[in-house]
């Protein structure tokens, strides 16, 4: 039910979703996608999985800022989010070549350690299987390899905290419902990291199914977690 759910909310929210990203983040979710690629340059990928790309911003980070990559492969499971994906990558021509493809994260459809990389931007949350979706993506991790995943996260400060958890339990919705068209999904995004683990649970679900040296970040007062796991 929750893998339906989610299709049809991001179908309905395609046209809005990069100006929402925008102005929910002030921005800094671009900022996020970059410093969340450049932790995958130790490993040198030349092949690379984004997983949730939505309109591939993600895509567009790792072609420029990773040189030694050949080829990128991104699923998303909503239509409509690819084809946004499509528009921007025609007015952002990339050097390498890009497979969009229509795919559910817990079921891919590639041969065990196909990428050395492995990206996914605010969308682990949304598996409805999450044990599921993290093993797939450690069949498709070649030995090596390494995943980041971006997820929302919430600030520890004090004042700083009560000011997130306001704007993000309570303004939010009424906003991204004004931008949108569509309230009940930026209620959702608020529910979804609530029911998300919190990361040492996170980390040590990682760890059971097999994942090196998990760790994480925290960035913008913890704003946004990123995830680093290892094969």
């Amino acid at each position: 039910m929750k893998k339906q759910q989610v299709k049809t909310m991001f179908n309905q929210i395609a046209h809005r979703y990069d100006l929402m990203n925008r102005v929910m983040t002030a921005g800094l979710d671009l900022l996020w996608r970059k410093k969340a690629v450049l932790l995958l340059r130790p490993i040198q990928p030349k092949t690379l999985l984004d997983v949730a790309t939505g309109t591939g911003d993600f895509i567009i980070a790792a072609a420029k800022h990773l040189k030694t990559l050949q080829s990128i492969t991104a699923i998303d499971i909503a239509e409509t989010m690819l084809k946004k994906a499509k528009e921007k990558l025609a007015k952002h021509p990339l050097a390498i070549p890009v497979q969009l493809l229509q795919e559910d994260a817990e079921q891919l459809p590639f041969a065990d350690n196909s990428f050395d990389a492995i990206t996914v931007g605010f969308g682990v949350r949304n598996f409805e299987h999450l044990e599921q979706g993290l093993k797939e993506l450690y069949r498709v991790l070649r030995k090596g390899g390494r995943v980041v995943i971006l997820e929302p996260g919430e600030p520890s400060q004090p004042i700083i905290k009560n000011l997130f958890q306001w704007y993000f339990h309570r303004f939010l919705p009424t906003l991204g419902g004004w931008i949108s068209g569509h309230k009940e999904a930026y209620a959702y995004l608020p529910a979804s990291v609530a029911q998300f683990p919190k990361p040492q649970k996170f980390l040590h679900l990682c760890k059971q199914i097999g994942y090196q040296n998990p760790h994480y970040f925290r960035w913008s007062f913890g704003a946004c977690l990123c995830y680093v796991l290892e094969k």
